[in-house]
Parts: C-alpha cells; structure tokens; sequence
C-alpha cells in the first residue's frame, strides 16, 4: 500500500477525505454510542441495534476477544485418542465499510472468518477472535473494520482426523469454551429394563433406544433384535426393530426378554452391549365376595363385598349384576400395590332390591384385559313388609278399654316376624317378642284428648316397620232439651225450636222428625256436624191440633241421644188480601208485568197458610186480549170479561205472585178477591204503552208520487195495533259511500198516529232509501231509486231538483211547526211567543252568516258555529233555511254528490219592512191554535196545497 503524497490537488483531497473517514470509523467504538465494550461472550444480550444503529453491516451480537477452552472425549471405547496438540478454530464475522475514493456514501459488508489454535497437554486452548487493520487504496477508497460479531462457532478444522464414530460439539459456560469428541453410540437403553410384572392379556411393549457418550440420544441409526426366553409369551410384532410388543396367555413363566443392538453413524458400524428383562405375567382373580343379608325385603339395601388382585400398573374396576336384568351396577373399587408388583383390590357396593324374588347375583373385576368372575349365594327378596293395624286411626270414649289388633299382611316381609310394640301415646310401651303374627294389646285412655300412639314391627329383612295411629278421646253426646219459641203456633207459621249437642265421635248425624194429628211422622231436616254446635230452625206447620218435634242425634262410635217437645197448632183466618208493592206499574203491550198479593189476618199479619180460592179483577182492559199467568201454577183461567181463576195451588206462604198481559194500551186497575167474610182487595194500576220495540207501517197515503221523489203518508202502530203517540222514524238514503239520515217526527192523530215518509234522489245516481224506527228495525222493504243518465236530463232539471228540495224543507218546516206548536200549546202563550220569536230571529242571523256569498254551503257547514243556548235540531235548522229560501235571500241548488247545499241569490228580494203589534200576534197564534185542536187534521203533505 503507497502511502499518500501531495503530487496533485485531487489526491490531496482524497487522501484528506480517506483520512478523515478513517479517522471517524476508527474513533466509532470509542464515541459515547451506547455501545458496551465490556461484553465479550456471545452469550450476553447486546442489541445490533445499539452496535450498528447507523449501519448496515452485522448483525449478530458483538463477541470477546479472547476465549479459553478444553477439548475432551466423551463415551466410546478405550483407550481415548490424545487430546493434546489437537487444533481447534473459531468462526465469527466482522463489519466491513468501505468509503469509495469517488463518493462520500460507505458500504458495508459482514465477512466471516476464523482463526485456530493448537491445544497443550491437557486439551487446553485459547482462541482469540480478530479483526483486519484500516487502510485506504489511492484512487479506489479507504476500508474500516469493526467487531468481532457472532453468531460464534467452536470445533475442529475439517482436515483434522476424528474417530468415524464420534460426533464434535461444543458448549460455553462461564466465558470458557469445551469443545468434545463424543461417541455416537456408547450404550443402550430398554423399556422397561431389570424386572416387570404385566397383565394376562396385556399387551406390552419393550422399547430400546440408543444413548450417545454425552447422555443424549445417539445419532446413529440401530438395528435391534429381540429373543425370547419363556413359554406362554406370544409376539405381537416383528422381531426386529426399536419397539417390540408381546402378550402373555394365562398361566405363562418368567420370560427374559433381550435386545440385541448394533448400528452405524456416517457409514461407520457402531455396537452396544445388550439389553434384556424378565417379564412375570399376572392373571386377574377373584378371592373373596359376599351380600349382606341374602334374605331380605323389597327396598332394604344390601352390602355387596368382592376382593382380588391384579398386576400393578393398571386400573381396576367391578361390576355387579344382581340377577334382575337390569344394567350392572358399577362398583366402588381401591388398589393397594403390594410386593413383586401385584396389586390388591377391594370392592363395595349398596343394592336395593325392587321387587320380590329369588335372584343369582354375579360379579366381574377387570383391568381391561385381564377379567375374574365372582357368582354369589342365591338372594332371597320379599315384598316390602306390610302390617295391618286395627282400629286405625282410634276413637274413644274416656277409660273405655280398646282393643287393638297387630298383623302382618299376607306375602310380605321376611319370616320370622318381630317384636311387635305399642308405644301408646300415654307414657307405656307393650311389646309382644313372640314370633309370628297377629299381636293383641289393649289400652286405655284416661281423658278426652288427642294422643299419638306408634305401633313398631321388625322382620329378619332388615325392615323395622313404624306407624303412628291417631287416638282421639272424647265425651260421649250430650243433647239440651229442645227450647221452643212458643208452645202454640198458628196454622200455616212456623214453629221455631233450638238445641245444643255437645261431645260424641265426630262426625255427628242429626235428624228432626215433627208428628201432627192425623199425619204420620216425617223428617223434616237432617245433617252432619263437624263440631259441636246450637241448632236454630224453624217448620212450617198446618194441621190444627197438638204436635210434636223430636231432634235425634248419632255420632260417629254409633251412641244415639234424643229430645222432644210438643206444641199446639192454633187456626189462623184470612180477613183481608191486599197489593203489595208500588200503587202503580207500567210496561208495554205483550210485555208482563209482575204483581204480589198477600193474605193478612185482622192483625194485618200475613196468613202463611191461606190457600183458598180467589179472582183476580181487571177493570180497563176493553175488548183487547188480556193474560193472566200465576207464578207457581201457570195460566190462570179467564171466567168472565176481567175476571181470572187463581186456585189454591197459586198460593204459596200466603203470597200469590202473578202476572198480567195486556194487548191494547192504556190503563189497566187490577185487584184480587177471594172467599166470602175476606175484605175486598186494594188495586194495582199498571199503564200499558205501546210496545215500541215492535212498530209497524200501514196504510200508505202517497201525495207525491215518483219513482225518483216521494212523499207519503203511513199510519204506525205497535204489532198489536196500538199507536205510537211520539218519536220519529229515521228516512236513510244510501247514494254510494255517502249515507243521509232524516228524522221524520210522528203525529198524533185522534186514536191513531202517521209519519210522512219523504225522499228524494240527491243525484242522477242510483240510491237506496231505508225506513228506520228510532232502535233501527226495518220497518219498509228497500226502496229503491233508479238512476238517470246525464244526458237524459232536460236543462231545467237541476232548477226542478232545486225546487224539489226546497219544497221538501217546506213540506219538513211545516209538519215540524205543527209539532212545536202543540208542544208550545202547553206553555203559558206570552212566553210561548216571546222565546220562539227570539230564537226564529237569533236562528235566521246565525244562518245568514254561515251563508256569506254565492259559493253554495251544505246543511252541516251552517250548523256549526252555534252558541246560543240548546243546539238547534235538524227540525229547527231547516225551518231557519227554508224561510230564508222562501224569501228569495237563499237559492237551493244539489251538489253533485246528492247533497242540498244553499248559496245567496245574486241579487236578492228586497225585505218589506213589518211592525209587529205583539198583542194582536199573540192573539192570532192562540186562535191558530185553537182551530188545529178543533181540527184535529193534519198539516198537508209535502207538495201538497193547504186547504
């Protein structure tokens, strides 16, 4: 290498460039870069990161510069070859950067490389990692060095000879390096290996592996050969190779097994010393089993014992098959690994049998492979011990001796039977240790009380059969003497009695049996109490004459008490009948009507026993049907024009309930009369109306006829012909979706009542017109309004339908006027005037300013609004339009839906202007009024003229 001179600038200034990069590289390990110089084992965690942060060159970590070491043999055969003057070399990288003479930019590079060493008289060595020198090139660049770096790599240099069958490695610990020739095979391993016990039936595999001299597993590759030596052994697999499995049949010697091992590694044959063990094979048995009793009952448990041995190394289990077909019962099994590895087990069970039976019950124990079995003695199962206890539960009287019988039921539990024991509830216990069955004992009770009394019973099953009987001491009955309310009593009363019963066997049975003269003796009531308790009753009596009642009681240990008393029956006359309830009644014809009479004697008492024959009188009821129809006996018979039967059997208590029927309205008086020597009746007025649920439409009197627009006048009565005196049918036009309901009120004539039934179509449509009462039953057939075709209408008709509606609403207006008219007739005729010409002109204001302008407004529009007092009704509102129409101010026209609507006239009638004399007005609604009444006509149809 030349050394720089100063011949050229440019060379000055490379060699200035070289030098002050080499400067720079060489000072970097000494520059505060967080670089630890102290490491120098690769073994230490150093970041390349923290190394070479602006770099690109190694990354390992950065290693020491000096390591000391040994080389030495491990395993193989002796004598060893000498470890001494052995060489041994190290490899490791170094960062290279090298400026180029023509830029500034470095590069850099990680080259290997290695250095050797030879090794002293004990394997000893030092290998010392280390770096080329800086330097530069003229006109090529300047090189710097930085490292060593990992990863390290200790050994033997290739053209060194080592044994064929070992391997070289190396390790460092504590900063010292071993470098070892170790033997690829030096021994075998087998397992398992000295003595083993195994199961009959088990298979057992024996696996050899190969041990290098460091204690690793060999890399050589084996070759294995086994032998066996013992008889009942049975190879399972091929005789050759690492892994060799066997079974043993039951009864088979000690086997010694032996593998045989040899190899090669990297071509070289290598060989261990054999391997063998000695295998013993243990069948599993069975030496012990028991159950714990072998007679015994349904559902007492029995202890199930069983005991073996096995081979050890395997799990044990045991099942018990009870003999029933039912799936075994697993069974509780602990192992205990005795000598010479044989295992003992003990096995324990509870079983229940379910039902009775003699059963052979068996046992399994196995490890899997190996099984034993076990057959116990026969169990003897008896149906669950079952005992009869009479009397059960007791009751008694105190110190009455009760006599108690034990037994066992027939074919249950297991001979021989007991002790039996009485403990009975007082203090004392009674057993009886006889064997066998029934067991007597009788006790006593001292007091009325409750007591528990336990009777016990034992059989060889195993079962100890308990019951506790319930014991109940009480008095025996007592019964009062029977208190009476009074000792004479009058016909058809009661008579009232009460007693007390007290103590006897619950429940108690009662009875009361009444004697009269004449009559055989009856019970009259009867029952059960579950106490003791004081009887109040009463009896209904008749006959006349001494009597008696008797009250007999039972209770339930069969003690029978009875009492009596006797009374007179005194007779009782009616004198009078008279109405009860309400002076009047009302309803509708064909509806009854429910009315109650009573029988009273002179002390206005009721006669309970009246049953004598009676009429019942009915004054008003014309010529029409009339029904009678008593409550307890049916119809009564019609005798004469209001005159109807009520015999005996319509009676009852002294009460006859009836009820009456009328077919005509009007005023009914009704009455009931009797014998001769009783008082005549008070009367009942019932009101009779007519039956509204049941209108009906006759005689039509049509005054504009029209299939399109029609007014006619019906005559409306109830179904029995009765008028309906007020109230209105609905008129309902369906056109389409729309639907139009008029009220059309009705008018009381002399003796009869119409309706006008008025309707037009509201457009060229077709309709359908319903005639409704006021609960909506039909009362017409549909009527139906066929359409007209658009271009069938004349020009002039929609002016004709205008007119027709306007007509309509006048023919509406004055039938109402008529109706209100008479309304007003029955208020005092100032007043009358006065508030009717108030709200005609509060009205007709209220509609002139609904109906602003020529834009047409229906009937439902103009109502809305109002604030004046009562809502005005349909009635009312169009008798305000119609004289507002009448007068020229309004013009009726149809809207294309059907619907009238009403709208200004463009240039309106001018309005005379009246002074009213409020006296002569006043005199000329009174004398109209007077002429309707003397009339007694009606106002004239819609479209018809006044007379």
């Amino acid at each position: 290498m030349r050394t720089f001179g100063a011949s050229r600038p440019s060379e000055r200034w490379i060699a200035l460039a070289c030098a002050s990069v080499l400067v720079v590289l060489l000072a970097a390990p000494l520059l505060p870069s967080g670089v630890d110089r102290s490491v120098s084992t690769p073994s230490a965690n150093l970041s390349p990161a923290r190394l070479h942060a602006s770099s690109t060159g190694c990354t390992g970590s950065q290693v020491a510069t000096s390591y000391p070491g040994v080389l030495v043999d491990r395993g193989g055969p002796t004598p060893h070859p000498s470890v001494s003057g052995v060489p041994v070399d190290v490899s490791y990288h170094y960062t290279q950067v090298f400026y180029p003479a023509s830029i500034l930019l470095p590069s850099y590079s990680c080259p290997g490389a290695s250095v050797t060493a030879q090794t002293g008289a004990s394997g000893a060595f030092t290998l010392s990692p280390v770096i080329p020198t800086a330097g530069c090139v003229r006109s090529v660049g300047c090189w710097a060095y930085v490292g060593p770096y990992g990863p390290l790599a200790f050994g033997i240099p290739g053209n060194v000879s080592v044994p064929s069958t070992d391997f070289v490695g190396w390790s460092i610990g504590n900063g010292s390096v071993t470098i070892a020739r170790t033997a690829a095979l030096d021994h075998a391993a087998l397992t398992p290996s000295g003595f083993a016990t195994v199961s009959v039936l088990a298979p057992v595999d024996l696996i050899v592996v190969g041990v290098a001299g460091d204690g690793s597993a060999s890399p050589a590759t084996l070759a294995v050969n086994w032998t066996v030596s013992g008889s009942g052994w049975t190879a399972l697999s091929p005789t050759v190779g690492t892994t060799f499995r066997l079974e043993a049949a039951a009864g088979a010697s000690i086997a010694t097994i032996r593998a045989w091992v040899n190899g090669s590694f990297h071509g070289a044959p290598v060989t261990a010393a054999p391997v063998s063990v000695l295998l013993t094979a243990v069948a599993t048995t069975l030496t012990q089993g028991g159950i714990v009793p072998t007679s015994l009952d349904a559902g007492v448990p029995a202890m199930i014992t069983l005991d073996g041995s096995g081979s050890t190394g395997y799990t044990y289990n045991g099942s018990f098959n009870s003999g029933t077909g039912a799936t075994p019962l697993p069974l509780n099994c602990g192992q205990r690994t005795q000598s010479l590895g044989v295992d003992t087990v003990h096995c324990t069970a509870s079983l229940a049998y379910r039902a009775p039976g003699i059963y052979q019950p068996s046992a399994n124990l196995t490890n899997g492979y190996s099984q034993a079995s076990w057959t116990f003695a026969p169990v003897t199962v008896s149906a669950v011990l079952g005992v009869l206890v009479t009397p059960d539960p007791i009751v008694a009287y105190p110190h009455q001796l009760i006599g108690l019988t034990v037994s066992v039921a027939a074919g249950t539990g297991t001979a021989p039977y007991g002790p039996a024991c009485l403990a009975t509830g007082i203090g004392s216990v009674l057993c009886d240790t006889a064997p066998g069955s029934p067991w007597a004992f009788q006790v006593a009770y001292p007091a009325a009380g409750s007591y528990d009394a336990s009777v016990s019973v034992a059989d060889s099953g195993g079962t100890n059969w308990t019951h506790t009987v319930p014991v109940v001491v009480v008095d025996r009955p007592g019964l009062s003497s029977l208190d009476l309310a009074s000792s004479e009593v009058p016909s058809g009363g009661s008579v009232s009695v009460g007693a007390a019963i007290a103590g006897g066997a619950l429940p108690l049975s009662y009875w009361w049996n009444y004697s009269a003269p004449g009559a055989p003796s009856s019970t009259e009531a009867f029952g059960t109490l579950a106490t003791d308790a004081v009887l109040h009753t009463a009896f209904p009596v008749n006959r006349t004459g001494t009597s008696a009642l008797t009250l007999t009681v039972v209770d339930a240990l069969g003690t029978r008490v009875s009492a009596s008393a006797a009374f007179v029956v005194i007779p009782v006359i009616a004198t009078s009948i008279h109405a009860l309830g309400p002076s009047s009644a009302s309803t509708m014809a064909g509806v009854p009507v429910l009315l109650s009479f009573v029988a009273e004697d002179a002390l206005s008492e009721r006669v309970a026993g009246f049953i004598g024959p009676a009429e019942v009188t009915i004054a008003g009821a014309g010529s029409g049907p009339i029904w009678v129809n008593a409550t307890s006996s049916g119809p009564a018979a019609r005798t004469a024009l209001g005159l109807f039967s009520l015999g005996p059997a319509a009676w009852r208590a002294g009460y006859a309930n009836f009820t009456v029927t009328a077919a005509l309205a009007g005023t009914l008086t009704v009455g009931v009369s009797a014998a001769v020597g009783i008082g005549g009746p008070t009367l009942t007025t019932v009101t009779v109306g007519a039956d509204r649920a049941n209108e009906r439409l006759s005689g039509p009197s049509t005054a504009l006829a029209g299939a399109r627009a029609n007014s006619t006048l019906y005559a409306i009565a109830d179904r029995f012909g009765n008028p309906i005196p007020s109230g209105f049918v609905v008129v309902r036009t369906v056109f389409g979706p729309s639907v139009s309901d008029v009220p059309s009120p009705i008018l009381a004539r002399a003796g009869s009542s119409v309706v006008w039934v008025n309707y037009s179509a509201p457009g060229n449509a077709e309709a359908i017109v319903y005639v409704l009462s006021e609960s909506g039953a039909l009362l017409l057939p549909a009527i139906r309004v066929p359409s007209i075709p658009t271009s069938a209408l004349p020009i002039w008709a929609v002016p004709a339908a205008a007119l027709g509606l306007t007509a309509g609403l006048i023919a509406g207006v004055l039938v109402l006027r008529h109706r209100r008219r008479a309304t007003l007739h029955a208020e005092p005729e100032s007043e009358r005037t006065e508030a009717a010409l108030k709200r005609l002109a509060v009205g007709r204001a209220h509609v002139l300013a609904r109906v602003p302008s020529e834009e047409p407004v229906d009937l439902a529009t103009i109502a809305l609004g109002w604030t004046e007092g009562p809502a005005p009704d349909p009635s009312e509102l169009a008798e305000w339009v119609s004289s507002l129409v009448s007068e020229g101010v309004f013009v009726a026209t149809v809207a294309p839906d059907g619907r009238p609507v009403f709208a200004r006239t463009s240039s309106p009638k001018p309005v005379p202007r009246v002074d009213l004399d409020p006296d002569a007005l006043n005199a000329a609604l009174a004398r109209q009024a007077r002429e309707a009444d003397d009339d007694g006509s009606d106002p004239p149809a819609p479209g018809a003229r006044a007379p």
